[in-house]
């Protein structure tokens, strides 16, 4: 079971980041936790998850800090 979540942790980290990572992906006006929420949306069936893979990404990324930060400043 624990095996078994780490794979699914790993593959929805990759998926996200992925895209996430490419600087002509990101939307100026568009917050950290806000481009987070449209990646899950976009890879996620289940929108259900949406809030809770978004506060898994922003501490497993560290970005917790700047999550209300426009990514154009």
């Amino acid at each position: 079971m624990v095996q078994k979540h780490i794979q699914w942790e790993k593959s929805l980290f990759s998926s996200l980041t992925k895209d996430m990572l490419k600087f002509d992906a990101l939307f100026d006006e568009l917050t950290t936790r806000e481009h987070i929420q449209l990646y899950s949306r976009l890879h996620l069936r289940k929108t259900r998850w949406v809030g809770h893979i978004v506060e898994w990404a922003l501490k497993k990324l560290n970005l917790t800090y700047y999550q209300y930060k426009k990514s154009g400043t």
